[in-house]
C-alpha cells in the first residue's frame, strides 16, 4: 500500500488514522467513514491554512465554524468541537499532510465542490482582513493536490483580491 493511500475511504484500520480522525471519531461516534474522513479533510486543510502565519485569530476561528456549520450537518457545539480539535491538532498537520487530506476529497467530491473549498480556503485566509502571501501559497499547493486548475486558484483569490497583502501598499 502507498504512502499517499493513508487517507483512502476504503478500509482504514485505527492505526493508520490520523489523530484529527480519531478525535472526530470520539466525539462524534456512530457516523459512516466516509463523514469521518469528510469532516477530517475538510477542517485539517481549514486549520493548515489557519495556521500558516503561526497565528489563529479568533475570526479565522470563526470563521472555521461557520464554515463547517454550512458545509455539514453539524450542531454548532459539534463545529466548534471540531475546530478546537483541528486548531489543537495543526501542529501535526505538516505540509506534506495536506496532500493527503486532498487525496480523498478528489476521490469523492465534484470539481465544483473541490473548487468550493478553494475558495472557502480564500474566505478563511481573508477573515483577519489580511491574506498572506504564505496563506496564498499554501492554497496553490492544495488547489493543485485537489487536481484544479491555475484558473480556479486565480479565480477564487480573486475574490478576495481586496485582501492580499502583496496588493496593499
Amino acid at each position: 500500500m502507498g504512502f499517499l493511500d493513508y487517507f483512502k475511504f476504503e478500509d482504514l484500520t485505527s492505526e493508520r488514522k490520523s489523530q484529527l480522525q480519531h478525535s472526530i471519531e470520539e466525539l462524534l461516534p456512530g457516523l459512516n467513514e466516509k463523514t469521518y474522513i469528510g469532516y477530517t479533510c475538510i477542517a485539517g486543510l481549514m486549520a493548515r491554512v489557519a495556521s500558516v502565519d503561526m497565528v489563529i485569530d479568533e475570526r479565522e476561528r470563526e470563521f472555521m465554524i461557520e464554515a463547517l456549520l454550512e458545509w455539514t450537518d453539524l450542531n454548532e457545539d459539534n463545529a466548534k468541537a471540531i475546530t478546537e480539535i483541528a486548531l489543537n491538532n495543526v501542529k501535526t498537520l505538516a505540509s506534506l499532510e495536506s496532500h493527503l487530506y486532498c487525496s480523498p476529497l478528489v476521490d469523492n467530491y465534484s470539481r465544483e465542490n473541490r473548487f468550493s473549498i478553494v475558495r472557502v480556503l480564500f474566505q478563511l485566509s481573508a477573515s483577519d482582513d489580511e491574506v498572506i502571501n504564505a496563506e496564498s501559497e499554501e492554497i496553490r499547493t492544495i488547489t493543485k493536490a485537489l487536481n484544479l486548475t491555475h484558473e480556479h486558484f486565480i479565480s477564487a483569490r480573486a475574490e478576495v483580491a481586496d485582501k492580499l497583502k502583496a496588493l496593499k501598499s
